[in-house]
C-alpha cells in the first residue's frame, strides 16, 4: 500500500470493502479509505464554521443506528440516492460555541455521550428511539474529543468524559492534551485525528506514537485487539485532526 504505514498485522481489504464512510477533503484520508476499498463520501466545506473545521464530519455529520443527520444538503441528496436514511436537523448550525455541536456527539454500544443541552432534538429522539442511553456532559465537543477504540475502550485528554465512561464500565486511557495539529488553534483533539473504521481497525491520521503517549496509546489499542492505520500528515507525521470519519456501513433501506 503506498503512502499507507501498517504497523500491525495485515489489513483485510474485504472486511471493509463498500463499507461507506464520510469524511472532509483531505487527500491522505481519500487515498487511504481507497487503498481500504472503502466508498468515501465527501462532506462540503461548510460556510458557517470556522475555515479550520468546516470539513470536519464529526461537526457535519452523525450516524445514530443507521440514520444519517447532516448539514450538508448535497451530502444529504447522495446518501438518499444511494439509499439511506438521512435528514437536515431542524435547528441551523451556527459558526460558534454551542450552536455548532448539535451534531457532535460520542456514541458507543449502549451510549451517547453528549452535551444534551445543545444536541439536536432529532438526534436525541433518534438515540431513544435506538434504546441509547443519553449520558450528559458539559464538553459538548464529547466525538471530538475520543477515540472509541471498541464498544468498551476510548482514548481521551477530557476527565469529565473520562469519569463518566469508567462509572458505565468503559476503559479509558487518559492522554494529556495537545500535540495533535490542527490550522490556527492551540491543538486538535484525539478523536478527530482517528477513526474506528470496522472492530479491530483504526485509521489515524499521522503517527500516534509523535503524540508523548503515544507509546500508552499504542498499547491500550493493541490490548483491546485493535489494528491500525497510520496516513502521512507531512515532516514529522504528526497527528492531524480532520474531523475524523463517519462511518455510515453497508447500503441500507429506508
Amino acid at each position: 500500500m503506498n503512502n499507507i504505514i501498517l504497523p500491525n498485522t495485515a489489513i483485510h481489504m474485504t472486511e471493509t470493502s463498500n463499507n461507506y464512510v464520510i469524511c472532509g477533503q483531505y487527500p491522505h484520508i481519500l487515498a487511504a479509505l481507497d487503498k481500504l476499498n472503502c466508498c468515501s463520501l465527501v462532506v462540503e466545506k461548510s460556510t458557517v464554521l470556522p475555515s479550520p473545521v468546516a470539513r470536519h464530519a464529526d461537526m457535519l455529520c452523525i450516524n445514530v443506528g443507521g440514520r444519517i443527520f447532516t448539514y450538508d444538503s448535497a451530502l444529504l441528496q447522495r446518501l438518499s440516492a444511494e439509499g439511506f436514511c438521512c435528514a437536515v436537523p431542524s435547528v441551523p448550525q451556527g459558526g460558534q460555541y454551542p450552536h455548532d455541536v448539535g451534531l457532535n456527539c460520542l456514541l458507543l454500544d449502549g451510549y451517547m455521550v453528549c452535551n444534551v443541552r445543545h444536541c439536536a432534538p432529532e438526534v436525541l429522539a433518534a438515540a431513544e428511539q435506538e434504546g441509547l442511553q443519553i449520558v450528559h456532559v458539559n464538553q459538548g465537543y464529547t466525538r471530538c474529543s475520543t477515540a472509541v477504540v471498541n464498544s468498551h475502550a476510548v482514548i481521551t485528554a477530557d476527565c469529565a468524559i473520562a469519569e463518566v465512561m469508567r462509572k458505565r464500565g468503559i476503559e479509558v486511557l487518559n492522554i494529556r492534551p495537545g500535540h495533535i495539529a490542527i490550522e490556527q488553534y492551540d491543538y486538535g483533539f484525539i478523536g478527530g485525528c482517528c477513526t474506528l473504521l470496522r472492530e479491530g481497525l483504526l485509521l489515524f491520521s499521522g503517527d500516534p506514537m509523535t503524540h508523548p503517549d503515544g507509546a500508552e496509546m499504542v498499547r491500550f489499542i493493541r490490548a483491546h485487539g485493535c489494528d491500525y492505520v497510520v496516513t502521512p500528515t507531512g515532516g514529522e507525521n504528526m497527528l492531524y485532526d480532520f474531523g475524523g470519519c463517519v462511518v455510515v456501513g453497508k447500503k441500507k433501506p429506508c
